[in-house]
């Protein structure tokens, strides 16, 4: 561990950049729906951690908390961020009608159909959950298990500042650096993740805020708004590893 600790502002600013130009030039331009889904989906939480947090200490406005939404539009959000255009539908079908479908995201529906059975119980447990993974034990500990991207991307979703996604590329290039394979151990994976990322913004004297706006995909298009509380933590996180493939 220490990967991310090591490099400067500069460097990681790039990536995380590089990683969104791929992302808009790429067919599911996840970065549009990312937008959609801060502009629509979360709420900017005032931060209400006592003043010995760390995040407190580093200049904390807020966190990001799932807005009290349905089932069937968090899975809209879903098949729109993680899934290509020509599979959304049938995935939805899949996970809402028991449809048969064989692409490379079925193993998304049974955390899905999981999901959906129940929502209630999770989304009032997420929204308890003010914090972000850098506050002090402000990284949700997932008890249900997590053996596929799948899972990961469906908690990094519900979890927008807590929970980091990650795809097989970014799994092997994080397994190579010294953090904990996520699929052995999802909440201690995490947790490595936002401890490096704390020891980074104090070796370069930086805010949560500017944490935050190391990531501003708002440049690339006018379609993209740049959200008052700036990004998502856990996007911040995924993409200094990965970058979508082009078209």
């Amino acid at each position: 561990m220490g990967h991310i600790a090591e490099l400067l502002p500069s460097t990681l600013g790039e990536r995380v950049a590089a990683s969104n130009r791929d992302s808009l030039n790429g067919s599911q331009q996840y970065v549009i729906w990312e937008s959609r889904a801060i502009q629509n989906d979360y709420e900017m939480v005032p931060c209400q951690c006592a003043s010995t947090c760390w995040c407190a200490q580093h200049g904390c406005q807020g966190h990001y908390r799932l807005k009290p939404i349905t089932f069937e539009q968090f899975l809209d959000r879903y098949v729109q961020l993680w899934a290509p255009p020509n599979a959304r539908q049938i995935l939805k079908q899949a996970v809402l009608d028991n449809a048969k479908f064989e692409g490379r995201q079925r193993r998304a529906v049974p955390p899905l159909q999981w999901l959906g059975e129940h929502w209630d119980m999770v989304v009032t447990q997420v929204r308890s959950h003010t914090r972000s993974g850098l506050c002090d034990e402000g990284v949700p500990v997932i008890t249900e298990s997590v053996t596929h991207l799948y899972d990961a991307k469906m908690w990094s979703q519900l979890y927008y500042d807590g929970i980091v996604p990650f795809d097989t590329s970014s799994r092997a290039l994080m397994k190579r650096l010294g953090f904990v394979d996520p699929l052995k151990d999802f909440t201690a994976f995490n947790r490595q993740l936002f401890a490096d990322l704390r020891i980074f913004a104090e070796r370069r004297g930086l805010s949560v805020n500017e944490l935050r706006r190391l990531d501003q995909p708002w440049t690339l298009t006018t379609e993209i708004p740049e959200p008052p509380g700036g990004q998502p933590l856990s996007r911040l996180l995924d993409k200094i590893f990965y970058s979508p493939t082009k078209k």
